[in-house]
């Protein structure tokens, strides 16, 4: 008898270690009632729904499996915004009210407590830039412009600050899951080399991460068209609906050619 105890238990245990982790979210949503709320994650284009239960009295519980820990939204169907935080394969407690639900609390997520303290590091130097702000806005209204030239120098040195700290969390934090987030916030204003040098720090356990893919598959776009390189050929259609080449421009008695590109909402 105390054998088959013991063989019962040990079968136990290694269906338990073998069974493949998951999340658990619980959450309470005050000022809600039976309303539905909505697991979201960012694609092109929009969003993609991940899960979704109804409230009873504010209170839900979702559970499932992701495959790395990844920035998510949780919504309450019908209402605009939502809380965005990082989702990983753990017990999760959300904290929130339905009319202010983007500032809601999170616990039970290493990743999204790492990024809370990423946020943290820049308390200082936004309330500075905010009070700044505000002044050099009165000194343009005033028409102050050599105040106002001064304060935009200063607001531009602690921009330059929080560039500092971010590049230092991404020097510090190669592997977590919040420099992905971090590299693609600045991957727009920076030119190839200087994507690929941030892009070379992560780990390769980030490799997966759909941020990381895609910001690697523009890296080559952007290497594609860096300066010094020969302009892509492309076809695109004139005022009068006929396609137009850019390469049908070139060559002959055209010595310099100039593209202008302007938003579709703006004249050229």
């Amino acid at each position: 008898m105390k054998k088959t105890i013991i063989l019962l238990l040990t079968v136990v245990a290694i269906i338990s270690c073998a069974r493949e982790p998951g999340f658990r979210i619980t959450g309470t949503i005050d000022g809600a009632g039976n309303e539905t709320v909505v697991l979201q994650k960012r694609i092109a284009g929009g969003y993609e729904v991940i899960d979704s239960a109804a409230l009873d009295n504010g209170a839900f519980t979702m559970e499932g499996v992701v495959e790395y820990p990844q920035l998510v939204n949780l919504a309450v169907k019908g209402k605009r915004g939502g809380l965005n935080f990082y989702i990983e394969n753990s017990d999760i407690t959300i904290r929130g009210h339905a009319d202010s639900l983007y500032m809601g609390s999170v616990s039970g997520s290493a990743t999204q407590a790492e990024f809370d303290s990423f946020r943290a590091m820049f308390d200082e130097t936004n309330a500075s830039m905010s009070e700044i702000f505000d002044r050099y806005r009165t000194a343009r209204m005033e028409g102050n412009e050599e105040l106002a030239s001064e304060l935009e120098k200063e607001l531009n040195t602690l921009d330059e600050r929080q560039n500092e700290l971010r590049r230092e969390f991404i020097d510090n934090h190669p592997s977590s899951y919040v420099t992905p987030a971090i590299i693609n916030e600045m991957a727009y204003y920076l030119d190839a080399g200087e994507l690929e040098g941030l892009l070379g720090k992560l780990d390769t356990s980030l490799n997966k991460v759909q941020s990381v893919i895609t910001m690697k598959e523009r890296l080559v776009q952007l290497k594609a068209v860096a300066i010094g390189q020969k302009a892509p050929d492309f076809t695109l259609n004139d005022v009068d609906g006929n396609p137009v080449s850019l390469y049908s421009k070139l060559g002959g008695d055209t010595k310099l050619l100039l593209l202008d590109f302007w938003a579709g909402w703006c004249g050229p």
